[in-house]
């Protein structure tokens, strides 16, 4: 029997308690319903992936993100290979929106006295050439701080770390369902047989709702679209050191740029 076992341990989270559990030395049992891990059917998948400090999107987050930077550095330390670069991120929004990105991001570092700076379209465009369509009436704001992690490599290193502590990794095991028995023992159900343990860890991202349906009026799966261009003459202006995270904010919704990244 297992301490924990950890359902979706090939995605961002399910690998990193993985990891944890295994580093504390818990015995703990991975399970993956893809074929491998990491895998690109995940909310993970895309190569590149933001780390910022004026989380614009609930304050709530905010007391985690200087834990969660730590915890970046010390798996990118353990592990040996480059997972994160800070670029820092440009906020912008045009004038008139209300409500805009850029706002509640001057607001949030304000409040929680985040290192910011304030620029002009000029400014922004002199400091980061990679960028040449900006809105007349845009407004800008840089956090420095910010960062682009790879998130196939951070899942491959917290597996990779975990295997070598002494956790267990099932790739191929679709959980089909799970119960508590009255000795308090967890019964999980897969595709390649029942494992047992005393905890349970649910991380499987979009299929939470099949293992837990309660929570399915919580919770809305959408798809956010991905692409990749090529660098014309390769170009310096798109490295990182030139060309931070953008989160643009307009009419039409909010985007995010991201720098040419070397990925493994």
């Amino acid at each position: 029997m297992f301490d924990v076992i950890v359902v979706g341990a090939g995605g961002t989270m399910g690998s990193s308690a993985l990891h944890h559990l295994a580093k504390s030395g818990v015995k703990v049992l991975g399970l993956e319903a893809q074929a491998e891990a990491p895998h690109s059917n995940g909310s993970h998948h895309g190569h590149t992936r933001v780390i910022r400090t004026a989380y614009v999107e609930h304050p709530s987050y905010l007391p985690l993100l200087g834990r969660a930077h730590q915890l970046w550095q010390e798996l990118q330390q353990a592990s040996g290979q480059v997972l994160l670069e800070t670029t820092g991120c440009i906020y912008s929004s045009e004038g008139t929106l209300e409500n805009s990105c850029t706002q509640h991001a001057i607001h949030v570092a304000g409040e929680h006295a985040l290192e910011h700076r304030i620029l002009a379209k000029a400014e922004a465009a002199k400091l980061f050439p990679g960028y040449r369509a900006f809105p007349e009436d845009a407004k800008f704001m840089y956090e420095p701080a910010a960062a682009v992690l790879q998130p196939e490599g951070c899942i491959r290193a917290s597996l990779t770390l975990a295997l070598s502590a002494g956790a267990e990794l099932v790739c191929g095991a679709a959980v089909t369902g799970w119960r508590v028995d009255d000795q308090g023992t967890v019964h999980v159900h897969t595709s390649k047989g029942e494992y047992e343990g005393r905890k349970l860890i649910l991380a499987p991202g979009a299929w939470l709702p099949k293992l837990v349906p309660e929570l399915q009026s919580l919770l809305s799966v959408e798809r956010q679209v991905v692409g990749w261009f090529e660098v014309l003459n390769g170009s310096a202006d798109f490295d990182a050191d030139r060309f931070p995270m953008f989160v643009m904010d307009d009419r039409d919704g909010v985007s995010q740029r991201r720098p040419r990244f070397q990925v493994w």
